[in-house]
């Protein structure tokens, strides 16, 4: 039997709530295991011989409460997902229930993977690169902690969401929202707009802009060239 609006409305305020929940409970886990965590996060500057230091009397503890808050957000994003997926399902098939949640898991793996890569790859290898380049220029290598912390979180968080960009592209190919003939005429637009958002998310240098940007180039060729395979099979050949 059919839901009514009152009954869908509760079913989502009840797993609003569940979200809300689990959020909290990750945020006292966090609590607990703050100082371990602001370590680990100050692990790639300290190893590449930068001093992070406060400059305003609450510079740490309004940091330490922002990374926490970003880190409970992360570990609540499957739960999330899950919901909202086992919201919609009822309004598809069984079929569709199964490559939903599918598609749902694919999305929270490529997050997980575009965090730890832009935390145990991409960082150290921007603050090491960062440190030499100031150490010709003979200055001081020191950041703010409340800087250093957004800049991390900022980074990390955006080149998770950018390894969406595979499924994204793939599922666009795979529904016909794309094709061929469009891909030629928006492929430039894109690259532009990819070079423009990692502007936007990164401090104003050449270096830090090209670690994101082509990491996203990469990423979008890949699900270009999947889902054009893809379309290909589903079209028999005619894409």
């Amino acid at each position: 039997m059919d839901k009514d609006y009152g009954e869908h409305l509760t079913e989502a305020k009840n797993r609003a709530i569940l979200c809300l929940i689990l959020f909290f409970l990750a945020f006292i886990g966090c609590c607990t295991l703050a100082k371990g965590l602001f370590d680990r996060i100050l692990e790639p500057a300290r190893e590449a011989g930068f001093e992070v230091i406060s400059v305003s009397p609450g510079d740490a503890l309004m940091s330490d409460i922002g990374v926490i808050l970003a880190i409970s957000l992360i570990i609540t994003l499957p739960c999330f997902f899950i919901q909202v997926i086992e919201f919609i399902s009822p309004a598809v098939t069984g079929y569709n229930t199964a490559k939903l949640r599918f598609f749902g898991l694919v999305m929270v793996i490529m997050f997980y993977v575009g965090v730890v890569f832009a935390f145990f790859v991409m960082l150290p290898f921007f603050f090491c690169f960062m440190a030499e380049f100031g150490a010709e220029l003979n200055v001081s290598r020191s950041f703010s902690v409340s800087e250093y912390m957004n800049f991390v979180l900022t980074f990390s968080v955006c080149l998770g969401t950018a390894f969406e960009t595979p499924l994204a592209v793939t599922l666009m190919w795979r529904f016909g929202v794309i094709n061929k003939g469009r891909m030629r005429k928006i492929r430039g637009l894109i690259y532009v707009l990819i070079f423009v958002g990692a502007a936007l998310i990164t401090p104003p240098d050449v270096v830090s802009q090209l670690m994101v940007a082509l990491p996203m180039l990469a990423l979008f060729e890949a699900g270009n060239l999947t889902g054009r395979r893809i379309a290909k099979v589903k079209n028999g050949g005619n894409i």
